[in-house]
């Protein structure tokens, strides 16, 4: 019987954890959310299964060989109480500013190979934006890469989309920019120079990278890991041997760091 109770007492255990995590929204800083109904079913099999043990607890032999077998259970649960999240631990520090920032799926293609691209759909002046996307000749993942006002705001929806798009195709120059992350520094950069960065998630916290763009702005106040909301230019320029989207930055405004740090490629 103490075997059943044992086991009852290790799925409750780890249903009640991933309840917790997915309620307080922890668990995005592990998985990605397209995971989590992933993880609800499993919450909803381990509790079915300690209602069968419940109902089902007899008095049994014991074997003694098997009294510390459950330890290897009970560990997973404690790191995650009791040992903080750490995010620099789970990153893939190899990251370059002459990098495109690529996803191993058809889905995350450029937009810029396809009707986005052509400057006839990408200057609103030029065209109804919105009688196009009405008529559908536009396809959802285009859609988000439209310019508002001439403008290009990067989001988080958006944010792998239009890094693929403004490394690969250099039909941006002089457009101005809106993007929101944290300021990565590393030591070879001048002052003047950092990458305004978001952490990439693909699908957990061990699948993870740092995507952005370099930034140019003229001001000492720009301090490591810490957010800002920056309104610039593009500007293509040659950066160690190769062409790369710029940010020439007009402004940059310190901001509170989001609640979810984190960027989906899908």
């Amino acid at each position: 019987m103490k075997s059943k109770i044992t086991r009852i007492i290790i799925l409750l255990s780890y249903s009640f954890v991933n309840l917790y995590l997915i309620v307080t929204k922890k668990i995005l800083k592990y998985v990605h959310p397209k995971i989590i109904p992933i993880i609800v079913i499993s919450i909803i099999i381990m509790s079915i299964a300690s209602m069968i043990l419940i109902l089902n607890i007899k008095i049994e032999n014991h074997n003694k060989s098997k009294k510390n077998m459950y330890i290897i259970f009970i560990i997973p649960i404690a790191m995650i109480l009791f040992i903080p999240f750490k995010q620099s631990e789970c990153l893939n520090t190899n990251f370059t500013v002459t990098q495109n920032i690529s996803i191993d799926n058809k889905e995350f293609e450029s937009a810029g190979k396809q009707s986005i691209s052509n400057n006839d759909v990408m200057n609103s002046k030029e065209i109804d934006i919105n009688e196009v996307i009405e008529n559908n000749k536009l396809d959802e993942k285009i859609k988000e890469l439209i310019l508002e006002n001439d403008v290009i705001v990067v989001t988080d929806n958006n944010f792998v989309k239009w890094m693929d798009e403004l490394y690969e195709n250099k039909i941006y120059e002089n457009k101005e920019i809106q993007i929101t992350g944290f300021a990565y520094k590393e030591s070879n950069f001048s002052k003047s120079e950092f990458v305004i960065a978001r952490y990439i998630m693909v699908c957990c916290a061990a699948h993870m990278a740092v995507g952005g763009l370099m930034c140019n702005y003229m001001a000492d106040d720009i301090q490591q890991d810490s957010w800002y909301n920056i309104s610039g230019t593009i500007k293509y320029e040659t950066y160690d041997g190769e062409t790369l989207p710029i940010i020439k930055v007009n402004k940059a405004v310190e901001t509170e760091t989001p609640s979810v740090e984190y960027v989906y490629p899908y």
